[in-house]
């Protein structure tokens, strides 16, 4: 996950009161007006921005491709999407 990310995490954790929050997964959303996104453009480019794989990756239904899931499988990455 990427230190920026990381960093981001901890300091929210701390300020709602769980000090020593140490995460390992991180969650994207991105929301387009008029319309549905679909998401799965940017998984490619996603997966590329981490500097470690994480042991999850939580998302919404837009990444819920077979494809996306079998690479996640493949990279050790547990899929957390709904169907």
């Amino acid at each position: 996950m990427p230190t920026v990310f990381t960093e981001l995490a901890t300091e929210a954790a701390d300020w709602a009161g769980y000090d020593g929050f140490a995460p390992d997964a991180c969650l994207i959303n991105r929301y387009e007006p008029c319309g549905e996104a679909h998401e799965v453009k940017g998984y490619d480019a996603l997966m590329r921005l981490h500097e470690a794989d994480p042991s999850k990756l939580l998302s919404d239904k837009g990444y819920d491709s077979d494809d996306i899931r079998r690479d996640l499988i493949d990279r050790g990455i547990e899929p957390v999407i709904p169907p």
